[in-house]
């Protein structure tokens, strides 16, 4: 089932695309890195981005191992810290609070 029909959303219809994917949801993290949260105030806005994880393979905690995975295929890494999260983060509706993906340790 898509994120959206089980949350009960819609995404408005200038959200790109790319964004939204086949979705009618859109799912929002909430940084506690300082360089994400810069660049946010920088631009006073979000950033959109995909996971720099592979499913399947252990979580890259480091550019180093970014640029392995990854190499020419990535534009740009920021230089800095990860941080403290070793697993995927929580997914909750916004409006319910219903948990949809758990933290995992």
């Amino acid at each position: 089932m898509p994120l959206g029909k089980k949350q009960g959303s819609v995404v408005k219809a200038w959200v790109p695309d790319w964004v939204r994917g086949r979705h009618t949801g859109l799912a929002v993290r909430l940084t506690t890195n300082p360089v994400a949260k810069e660049l946010c105030m920088a631009i006073d806005g979000p950033l959109v981005s995909t996971s720099a994880n592979i499913a399947g393979r252990p979580v890259a905690r480091n550019r180093f191992v970014l640029r392995r995975r990854f190499g020419p295929c990535v534009d740009y890494v920021v230089a800095g810290d990860c941080g403290p999260a070793q697993g995927p983060s929580e997914i909750r509706t916004l409006s319910t609070g219903e948990i949809l993906r758990p933290r995992k340790a």
